[in-house]
């Protein structure tokens, strides 16, 4: 199904277009893990260091704000 999520990249939150497709759920946090999008009340994406976990496909839209935010996480 495809839906609104919210996501925070740290410059406050703006809606995505979220695909999703079978993904597992993120029902958990450990330390040092930080949400960074939701669906409704569910997290759907959360980051620790350089690792993320997301519950849709932010590959498959057009929008490459996510991209963006790993690839500058990753060449720091």
């Amino acid at each position: 199904f495809i839906d609104t999520v919210k996501v925070d990249l740290g410059e406050g939150l703006f809606d995505y277009e979220g695909v999703f497709i079978r993904a597992p759920k993120i029902i958990g946090l450990g330390e040092g893990v930080r949400p960074l999008a939701w669906h409704g009340d569910d997290v759907v994406m959360a980051e620790q260091g350089n690792i993320l976990a997301a519950s849709f496909h932010p590959e498959l839209t057009e929008d490459t704000r996510i991209h963006e935010y790993f690839v500058r996480k990753t060449t720091r």
